[in-house]
């Protein structure tokens, strides 16, 4: 039996998450993928993404790990007659963003709410970045100025941070729909389907419970650059704090949903009982920021 498709575009569609979908529906039927084929040419990107998730590889970047890349920059870099990329780059960005809002607002399962709050994270902590990387760089030498680069280097972590696990919301969430189409024909089939439904609404609400814990986290920097930051720029600190907000709860609302299916009634308490309090958390941090913006703009 032979499955072949066209991918027109592997930021929407990745060629790891097509194999996947194939590799569940036919264990369904008992049967296993043995062998795959790629036809014509693929982006390295594709190639690279498919290596991370197969790998499980955690904040895995290919520009800065694969080797090849490395070398190809550092010559570039040190030719004179290196045409400048920024164009380039700028149009590539433009059309990710395409590509993310149309998977989002397709009729596919994933990407979905848990990726889009990963991402509205990584937006927020991009602008926390930005705002304490404009106030050190207008300070004075001193603790101030060291606070606001330590920031810079926390939110810039953070948003690398929240685009994997944009990512790997989206994997999870794929697991759970490969355990659903699981056979349950005989006794030990169910039984297998059950255990695997169970680990994966586990993953598949633990991955939006760190985006939650990471968001609250970086909410509290978004605090700080409001009330600490340049002035012109508290309007940053305060829209990164709503970001971060919405981030917080569109993850936990996942995190509600996928506990409410467990099984393990013990697990879906304790998940539960943390989300309230991030909830909480998260709440109070985004009053302090709102605060916070006030009182630069009073």
């Amino acid at each position: 039996l032979t499955v072949s498709m066209n991918l027109i575009d592997t930021e929407v569609t990745p060629i790891y998450r097509a194999f996947e979908l194939v590799r569940a529906e036919a264990s369904r039927y008992g049967l296993d993928v043995v062998s795959s084929e790629i036809v014509g040419l693929v982006p390295q990107a594709a190639i690279a993404d498919s290596a991370a998730f197969s790998l499980r590889l955690d904040g895995f970047d290919p520009r800065e790990q694969i080797l090849e890349n490395v070398i190809q920059r550092a010559e570039a870099q040190g030719s004179a007659t290196a045409a400048p990329t920024e164009p380039d780059v700028d149009t590539l960005r433009v059309r990710r963003m395409d590509a993310f809002l149309d998977a989002l607002a397709s009729d596919r399962p994933t990407p979905g709410g848990g990726t889009a709050a990963a991402a509205a994270a990584a937006a927020g902590a991009a602008l926390v970045a930005m705002v304490a990387r404009l106030t050190a760089g207008k300070a004075k030498p001193g603790d101030a100025a060291d606070r606001m680069r330590a920031i810079v280097e926390e939110a810039e972590g953070a948003r690398e941070e929240f685009l994997d696990l944009a990512d790997r919301d989206a994997q999870a969430f794929d697991g759970v729909m490969a355990a659903y189409r699981m056979p349950k024909a005989s006794d030990a089939e169910r039984a297998a389907r059950s255990a695997a439904i169970e680990r994966a609404l586990t993953w598949a609400a633990q991955v939006p419970m760190e985006v939650a814990r990471r968001a609250v986290t970086a909410l509290d920097l978004a605090r700080q650059v409001t009330a600490a930051g340049l002035a012109s720029a508290a309007s940053d600190g305060a829209t990164a704090g709503h970001l971060l907000t919405a981030a917080t709860e569109g993850a936990l609302a996942n995190v509600r949903i996928n506990a409410g299916s467990m099984k393990d009634a013990e697990q879906s308490e304790r998940m539960r009982t943390e989300a309230d309090a991030l909830h909480a958390r998260g709440a109070d941090l985004l009053a302090a920021t709102v605060a916070a913006f006030g009182e630069r703009t009073a």
